[in-house]
């Protein structure tokens, strides 16, 4: 794997021990054949996309699209909150994980209706699971980041401020289609399965908690 930094600045949620690749100062040249290297230092082999690669690509892509859209007119939103219970599991799963390495520092983990949420100080990690009633447009995932007050379903007792936030939409993975997980909005679209999402803003939430230059 290979993190790239695509305005200059060192990500908050990556080691300071780790290689980075910095796009403004190596360019797209450089960084690919950093890349490139990885690939072949693990046995890849590196070719030119053909034509018939891209035929492949794109008769995938339908067969994809046309699977994803029987899946949202039947099976969508009970797969959706299948999966948004695994993600509760998740949260469960390395609040107790995290809690067993350490005594002084806790992450407590609640569970409500519709929310799950993880607490660091005061700080609060919150997941809410929001079923649309077309189910075209999928079941939404909001996910925020605040500070203070203390969060109840549906509302908050004291005063908050928002750090962060995210919103993701119930959805096949396009690579392992029979899989289910949470597309991001935003950007790229990329695909979470719920354990990748947890750790993900797990990550930004202890970038919040325990910053490197306070």
């Amino acid at each position: 794997m290979v993190v790239v930094s695509l305005d200059g600045k060192h990500p908050v949620w990556y080691p300071d021990t780790w290689i980075w690749g910095d796009l403004e100062r190596f360019g797209i040249d450089g960084l690919a054949s950093v890349i490139e290297a990885r690939i072949r230092e693990t046995g890849g082999e590196i070719y030119r996309v053909s034509l018939s690669d891209r035929l492949a690509a794109e008769e995938s892509r339908l067969t994809f699209e046309s699977k994803r859209g029987t899946w949202r007119h039947q099976d969508s939103p009970q797969d959706a909150q299948r999966e948004f219970e695994r993600l509760r599991d998740e949260c469960r799963r390395r609040s107790e994980e995290l809690n067993s390495a350490n005594s002084l520092i806790k992450v407590k983990q609640f569970n409500f209706r519709k929310e799950s949420r993880l607490d660091l100080r005061d700080l609060h990690l919150i997941f809410r699971c929001e079923p649309t009633f077309a189910n075209l447009d999928g079941t939404v995932l909001f996910i925020w980041i605040t500070k203070g007050g203390i969060p109840r379903e549906d509302s908050v007792h004291g005063e908050t401020k928002t750090l962060e936030n995210g919103k993701y939409q119930s959805d096949l993975d396009i690579d392992y289609p029979d899989i289910v997980g949470w597309r991001d909005f935003a950007g790229k679209k990329r695909f979470f399965t719920s354990e990748s999402l947890v750790e993900l803003w797990l990550e930004r939430l202890f970038a919040h908690g325990f910053p490197k230059n306070p």
